[in-house]
């Protein structure tokens, strides 16, 4: 059973890696990747993060610090001094606890946060609900306006935006109130790290909303697009980063790089792709005409 609650975030993983791999090469040929493959790249990741619904709390914390396991064992690198056993003698912090006896702190931080604490699972569950709502729906909204769906672009696009405001502010709200006095998140410099990725986020959302109410479509796009990817670089990359590169970094300087660098990648890549394939410069007449 252990085993099988660590090969489903391994396997979850791979396959959104596969597909963004795909993808990247719709966008190497200078084509727009087609609206399922858009979906295949998210969905995966956002159904399973929601195993904090329907799995007990400690076997879905547990699998969020067991996939890190055997990186952080083999290659512990600067964080091998912060490699410690479960703190909390009532659970096993990794569903990989009988394999390997330490973890990176910030793993440790995180479990015991989410088992210790009643009140971050419940923010945490409707954290993610945001979240993956406004993950979902933005492949679907470039969709509509592409083909000159004007009137569910709108609907979508407000649903979009007071999700992604939500479940980020709800994100860091959980800092705020907890992240301080651990210093395996750097401490006060967490919470720090947090609103400078809220921000990422918040911002760009604001912004392709004043541009759309000044009819100007075509910064609309380009901050809407960098808002999409700071948010999915957020949730993404952030635990790409975790599982690749932890031997580089203490636990807090880690977990720290982690939260200020994944939404840049997110949105760089996003910003990237959106020129490379073309969907910056493609005009939309049935949306161009709705709003002049």
């Amino acid at each position: 059973m252990h085993a099988l609650w660590y090969a489903l975030p391994v396997t979850v993983v791979g396959v959104v890696v596969l597909f963004i791999v795909v993808g990247l090469r719709y966008l190497y040929k200078g084509k727009n990747p087609p609206l399922w493959l858009k979906f295949a790249c998210i969905a995966p990741f956002m159904i399973f993060s929601f195993r904090y619904w329907y799995l007990p709390i400690d076997i879905a914390a547990g699998m969020f610090s067991g996939i890190y396991d055997p990186f952080h064992n083999t290659f512990p690198g600067i964080a091998e001094k912060d490699m410690i056993p479960c703190t909390n003698s009532a659970y096993s912090c990794s569903v990989l606890s009988f394999d390997y006896p330490k973890h990176v702190a910030w793993t440790i931080g995180l479990f015991d946060g989410y088992t210790l604490h009643a009140w971050i699972p419940k923010v945490l569950k409707v954290h993610i609900l945001f979240n993956a709502l406004a993950l979902c729906l933005f492949p679907w909204q470039l969709w509509l306006m592409q083909h000159g769906k004007i009137h569910k672009h709108r609907v979508v696009g407000r649903i979009i935006g007071i999700s992604a405001v939500l479940g980020t502010s709800l994100g860091w709200f959980i800092s705020i109130r907890s992240h301080s006095h651990m210093q395996a998140y750097g401490g006060v410099l967490s919470i720090f790290a947090f609103g400078i990725m809220w921000t990422s986020v918040v911002v760009p959302a604001t912004l392709g909303y004043i541009f759309i109410k000044k009819k100007d479509i075509e910064n609309h796009k380009k901050w809407m697009i960098r808002c999409f990817g700071a948010l999915f670089g957020s949730f993404f990359f952030w635990r790409i980063e975790a599982l690749v590169l932890q031997g580089m970094f203490s636990s807090a300087n880690g977990w720290l790089f982690y939260t200020v660098s994944s939404w840049m990648f997110g949105m760089l890549l996003f910003d990237y792709a959106a020129r490379t394939s073309g969907f910056y410069a493609a005009k939309t007449p049935q949306l161009d005409t709705a709003i002049a």
